[in-house]
């Protein structure tokens, strides 16, 4: 996000200061003012970095079908988890009123080359979900004032990270702006989710289906040293060179001349759904189609 720039520039504005004022002495470049990798509260009254709310509109058929839920049930669940609960465990203020924005500033900044040590001030997040009674529709949002981001520099550069970021079209103006936007609009879907999973009892459900598979699935190399040994014997002509050195040939190995055959087993068995709860709802409800979600920049 910019304080290597920041700490270069500060640092030559010192050295300026020092030969008009020769007494003057510096004790640190930084004076912990600037609350960079630390939760803070100037940081969630000014801003920095990026600041986003992302806001979206869910239809009471949406709710139904796809989150298994209602509108009524989801707020009073936001209400008692991320502030009651949050303000019995004595979370300071915005950062833990929400679900667990964390996991996905974490997951998204390893993925696009973030700092993350910024994760801790990044994932400073307001959920609010507020009911429209006028047709039991769900307005939700999410307020983020110090996303930390950058798209160019740092781990920005390395190939994997380098292709996620080419992966969210970042060729617009002020790509960093777009990437705090879809952070925030990721974040928001995440906390829907956890929300949902937890008022219809279908969060440990989930976690053991979807992520403790009972077969193994890791790749299985057998110990092949008899085969090894004599293949390595018959492309060995006795003199230490090998009869068979073309590169192409099939029996060449740029490690020891010799093979080992790989078996892979994907012994995934089928998933099934984990929702018991259903609900009567047209597929072809034209709800489905009028969820909005908008971002602001502050």
């Amino acid at each position: 996000m910019g304080m290597n720039m920041v700490s270069k520039a500060t640092d030559s504005a010192l050295h300026c200061l020092q030969k008009e004022f020769s007494r003057m002495q510096v004790i640190s470049l930084s004076g912990n003012m600037c609350t960079d990798k630390k939760p803070a509260t100037i940081n969630t009254i000014l801003g920095r970095g990026k600041s986003v709310i992302a806001e979206a509109r869910l239809p009471a058929s949406v709710l139904a079908q796809v989150l298994h839920t209602n509108a009524h049930r989801l707020a009073r669940l936001a209400h008692a988890k991320n502030w009651i609960g949050s303000s019995l465990a004595g979370c300071s203020g915005i950062m833990g009123s929400n679900a667990h924005a964390a996991n996905i500033i974490a997951g998204m900044f390893a993925a696009t080359g973030q700092d993350l040590a910024q994760v801790i001030d990044s994932s400073a997040c307001l959920t609010q979900l507020e009911v429209d009674a006028s047709d039991d529709s769900l307005i939700a949002s999410v307020t983020m004032p110090c996303i930390e981001v950058g798209t160019v520099g740092g781990g920005t550069r390395l190939p994997a990270q380098r292709a996620c970021l080419d992966l969210l079209d970042l060729s617009v103006d002020r790509p960093t702006e777009h990437l705090s936007r879809l952070i925030a609009g990721t974040v928001l879907s995440a906390e829907l989710s956890l929300l949902a999973a937890l008022d219809t009892a279908d969060l440990v459900k989930a976690h053991m289906h979807l992520n403790r598979a009972k077969t193994s699935t890791t790749t299985q190399v057998p110990n092949n040293n008899n085969n090894a040994n004599t293949m390595n014997n018959n492309n060995n002509n006795g003199n230490g060179t090998n009869d068979n050195p073309d590169p192409a040939a099939p029996d060449h190995h740029p490690v020891g001349n010799c093979h080992s055959d790989v078996q892979t087993t994907t012994g995934h068995s089928a998933v099934v759904g984990v929702h018991e709860k259903r609900f009567s709802v047209k597929k072809s409800d034209p709800a489905m189609m009028n969820s909005e979600i908008s971002h602001y920049i502050m």
